[in-house]
């Protein structure tokens, strides 16, 4: 089973299921993306009810090692998007 699904997969996977033209089911997927990345910018938490939530928290400096060659280098304080999924999309995805 594939990991990762690209943008592409599921604007087809709109497309098929919805029977609506290819390039809306492309622009409706880019939009939305847009659209979640606004609300983050500005209000630093999104709720989509019965999916789950997403939020952005700020990451401190610390020091992480390359586990090849052992080096230990900083990573930069940073801004995260974290998702928590829904307690009924939970409960779905494991009764099945």
């Amino acid at each position: 089973m594939k990991n990762n699904l690209t943008k592409k997969e599921i604007s087809q996977t709109l497309y098929e299921k919805f029977g609506i033209s290819l390039s809306f089911s492309q622009s409706f997927f880019d939009d939305f993306i847009f659209f979640l990345s606004e609300i983050l910018k500005n209000e630093k938490k999104f709720n989509l009810k019965n999916f789950g939530s997403f939020k952005i928290i700020q990451k401190k400096e610390r020091v992480g090692r390359n586990p090849i060659d052992k080096k230990e280098h900083i990573i930069k304080a940073r801004k995260v998007i974290v998702f928590k999924i829904s307690n009924k999309l939970k409960k779905e995805i494991n009764n099945e």
